[in-house]
């Protein structure tokens, strides 16, 4: 199976929009991120393999096209059984990742 994931709100990253707009685009995506994590989550509590993609400005014109839509796909989702389990990747601990700063405190 594959969900395309579409912001209805957006238009086409190539289309220029003006300020307002590309930060109602950015705080959308940003909700729709955090929507698709949770759809990953719970596939895999389920037992499901899932795959996000998110290049698919590489067929852009072509895959809106095919879907009928006038908003922003932001990407999709393929969801199913997965043939193989990997071994997890390793890790940076959060320490190699994260700064942490403290304010001046005068």
């Amino acid at each position: 199976m594959l969900i395309a994931v579409v912001n209805t709100n957006g238009k086409s990253p190539f289309t220029p929009v003006d300020c307002d707009d590309r930060v109602t685009e950015i705080c959308d995506t940003l909700s729709i991120g955090a929507a698709v994590q949770n759809m990953l989550l719970t596939a895999e509590h389920l037992g499901l393999g899932t795959l996000w993609i998110a290049n698919t400005c590489f067929a852009y014109p072509e895959l809106t096209e095919f879907l009928k839509t006038n908003g922003q796909l932001v990407g999709a989702v393929a969801v199913g059984y997965a043939e193989e389990t990997p071994a997890a990747r390793a890790r940076k601990s959060l320490y190699e990742v994260a700064e942490y700063r403290v304010g001046d405190r005068k």
